[in-house]
């Protein structure tokens, strides 16, 4: 009893995009292929290098191993240390917050927004459903700050990199809805204060949030990429590198922190020894299935719900079971690929994830003065009644394959015995 299949503009494309990229990664076409690799050593410093080429045949790769081995010596053909400046993250919107509980701390969209919402009643953090990543000149950011001074582990960052300086220096985006603020904390909470309410993954959201917003007003990080090409035996091998050179606002938002791999300071023409050389055999890797925080993005990207309602989408085909989230991924049931495959053969465009962005379009027309809402709305129930009579046509066609998908995931039922209706 209660269980429906249900279709829905933002819905049905969001379960499109999951089973689309299983379909890609399902028909991935594996190939073996073998690398080789060096083991150099400059100063003392080892480090190791690639050659270019990706060997279809392990014979070749032995050849070319063969031949590094007997060279010995690989002179420095290319030697490049760059620095860039890896900017904080923008304010704090809804997707983004979801997207960051998501990757960061494994926490799906709709709990973390359902924790957001109790934090917020409670008076930790603003209001949590927003478009807007640009703080208003209103809001007292050094003050805000000024109350983390008193946290235990980023008391002294507060003191010593953000409030020190005469000026604030603000990582602003550019959205602003006119109504709410980003997300940011307004008052300082001890931990065991904040778990003792809202459990462990309370604690975790609120902490993003308040590190997240200290982060927009840090410093840049400052990193050396680096790539190193030598050659020997007429072959090239090459290496790359990753040095942080100021952490920057990563002291405060390890999240971003990336994992240092540097190499030596080399020169043209300069000499490495070749220690060793092995064949490694590897294999071309499918896509992996999509990621919340992925799939977040494709719907910010298309259009497909606003920033206060997209994890219920997600949370809605979940609870249909047309897919399940497992270690962060979005992996289609036969139900829902047999939904997505049955519609798509029948109404492509209802399923499509620009059926959503058109609409929007159709929306704002009216907003811009373009369009006249009863011309828009007679248009989309032409459209999608349209649609309906096609699919009420393949009733038949399509009945059969969802019932057989439901019978998988649900198991044997009563109700099964009575065709699900287009109506």
């Amino acid at each position: 009893r209660g269980k429906f299949l249900s279709y829905g503009p933002c819905q049905t494309p969001v379960l499109y995009l999951v089973v689309k990229r299983a379909i890609e990664r399902e028909t991935f076409k594996r190939k073996k292929f073998y690398e080789v690799v060096a083991e150099l050593e400059a100063g003392g410093w080892r480090f190791k290098a690639k050659l270019g080429t990706k060997f279809e045949s392990r014979d070749k790769a032995v050849k070319a191993a063969a031949a590094l081995r007997r060279a010995r010596i690989a002179r420095v053909v290319r030697a490049d240390y760059v620095e860039r400046s890896v900017e904080p993250p923008e304010p704090l919107a809804t997707v983004e917050l979801e997207r960051r509980a998501s990757r960061f701390l494994d926490i799906r969209p709709k709990e973390a927004m359902d924790i957001a919402e109790d934090l917020y009643q409670e008076g930790l953090i603003s209001y949590p459903r927003t478009d807007t990543t640009k703080y208003p000149p209103t809001l007292n950011l050094r003050a805000i700050a000024a109350m983390f001074t008193r946290h235990e582990e980023l008391g002294r960052y507060v003191r010593s990199v953000i409030l020190s300086r005469p000026r604030l220096r603000v990582r602003q985006g550019r959205e602003d809805d006119r109504a709410h603020p980003p997300i940011y904390p307004l008052k300082y909470v001890p931990r065991d204060l904040v778990v003792r309410r809202f459990g462990v993954k309370g604690w975790r959201l609120y902490d993003l949030v308040v590190r997240h917003f200290l982060a927009t007003l840090s410093p840049p990080m400052r990193a050396e990429s680096q790539r190193v090409e030598v050659e020997a035996a007429g072959l090239k091998l090459s290496a790359s590198g990753l040095k942080v050179l100021e952490p920057g606002y990563t002291l405060v938002y390890h999240y971003e922190r990336p994992r240092e791999s540097p190499l030596p300071r080399l020169s043209r023409g300069q000499e490495v020894r070749i220690l060793e050389v092995r064949v490694a055999e590897g294999e071309t890797k499918p896509p992996p299935y999509l990621s919340e925080s992925e799939l977040l993005k494709l719907m910010k990207r298309y259009g497909i719900g606003t920033d206060a309602t997209m994890q219920d989408h997600i949370h809605t085909n979940v609870e249909r079971r047309y897919f399940r989230v497992v270690r962060k991924r979005c992996i289609p049931t036969p139900l829902g690929r047999a939904l997505i495959e049955a519609l798509s053969e029948v109404v492509p465009e209802a399923v499509l994830p620009e059926v959503r962005g058109r609409m929007e379009a159709e929306l704002r027309a009216i907003v811009e003065g373009l369009k006249e809402p009863d011309e828009v709305i007679r248009e989309m129930k032409e459209r999608f009644y349209e649609y309906l009579q096609r699919l009420k046509r393949a009733e038949e066609r399509v009945a059969e394959r969802l019932v057989e998908a439901v019978r998988e995931v649900f198991g044997t039922h009563p109700t099964l015995s009575h065709r699900p209706s287009a109506s």
